[in-house]
């Protein structure tokens, strides 16, 4: 895959490039973005530009380099990352990095370090990082991606060059993936809106049994809304792992969504989850628009609480709790 192949990134691509075509590359970049919106795919090309063969300012697919990296057969491309979701990268890992950096290059120009979700190196690692950063050595490239600055040492950050990176416009997004021929347009368009333009979330909705998935979800929270809230209600929740609950989360967000954007502009049109659109239209009658926004809002809180690492099964608990007194019920999480 080349430059030009990659969905969106056009500004972030360009200063890559001239970066490369002027000889002004800095030994470290910091890609900055939401999750899943191709800035790891963006890293492993802007790896392959700077070892191809070729002088166009990106990779040509066609060179040895070009295809042993495509291969992940290439020696000089090193990619870090942690082990599982929720996991630290340690300190005896970036270690490795410093053995690797100590050495030249076997068959590229630049050796390129890619450490993808940088912000689960722990303080020490960071510390260990930096180290490396401020003596980067000859014809070594470092690459930091993350979707938060915020828990990035100021010291490392300030030793990279900042790219950022946004989510791709829905429309830009549900057009690429009807070219690719694997879903119809209807399923393209609910798919552009459930990813929020992320080219990496889109990919893998289009590969699963998204639509299914999505609608069981929402049948099981409906059931569970006409009785009343109990310590067994979406008791699965609690035993997800984290990133299926968010997932679940942003699904029932959707649809709490599309029923208050119907209370207000009674247009369809404006749904995310236009495949159930009757459905939505008549639960309307059972909610006032306080009480979305409260449900919405507390919807949202512990989505940031898991951001976070909280305790699952306390901000579970904590979620049905509130909901239950929102409805006037008593609610025993015990």
């Amino acid at each position: 895959m080349s430059f030009k192949d990659i969905f969106g990134h056009k500004e972030e691509l360009k200063l890559l490039q001239d970066n490369l075509r002027n000889k002004k590359l800095s030994s470290a970049y910091l890609f900055l973005g939401p999750e899943q919106i191709g800035k790891k795919l963006v890293a492993l090309n802007f790896a392959k530009a700077l070892n191809c063969l070729e002088t166009s300012g990106g990779p040509c697919d066609k060179c040895p380099p070009c295809k042993k990296i495509d291969a992940n057969n290439f020696p000089d491309i090193f990619v870090l990352e942690p082990m599982m979701a929720g996991s630290t990268i340690g300190i005896d890992k970036i270690r490795q990095i410093k053995k690797d950096a100590s050495l030249k290059p076997y068959e590229g120009r630049y050796k390129v370090f890619i450490i993808d979700r940088a912000c689960a190196m722990s303080h020490e690692s960071q510390n260990a990082i930096l180290k490396i950063l401020e003596e980067p050595g000859d014809n070594n490239l470092f690459i930091l991606i993350t979707s938060s600055l915020h828990r990035i040492l100021p010291t490392v950050s300030s030793r990279c060059r900042i790219v950022r990176f946004k989510a791709g416009p829905r429309g830009k997004l549900e057009e690429y993936l009807i070219t690719r021929g694997r879903i119809k347009k209807e399923e393209a368009l609910l798919i552009a809106a459930f990813s929020g333009g992320r080219i990496g979330e889109a990919i893998d909705l289009e590969d699963s049994d998204f639509f299914n998935k999505k609608n069981a979800v929402i049948k099981r929270m409906l059931e569970s809304l006409r009785k009343p809230v109990s310590k067994d209600m979406f008791r699965e929740w609690a035993l997800l792992e984290r990133p299926l609950l968010r997932k679940d989360m942003e699904v029932v967000l959707s649809w709490f969504r599309d029923i208050y954007i119907w209370k207000i502009t009674k247009n369809s049109a404006l749904f995310f989850n236009m495949d159930i659109s009757k459905n939505i239209i008549k639960s309307a009658d059972n909610f006032s628009l306080s009480e979305l926004e409260n449900i919405m809002k507390r919807i949202i809180t512990l989505d940031f609480h898991l951001t976070c690492n909280a305790n699952q099964k306390l901000v579970t608990d904590v979620f049905l709790s509130e909901l239950g007194r929102l409805r006037g019920e008593e609610v025993c999480m015990k």
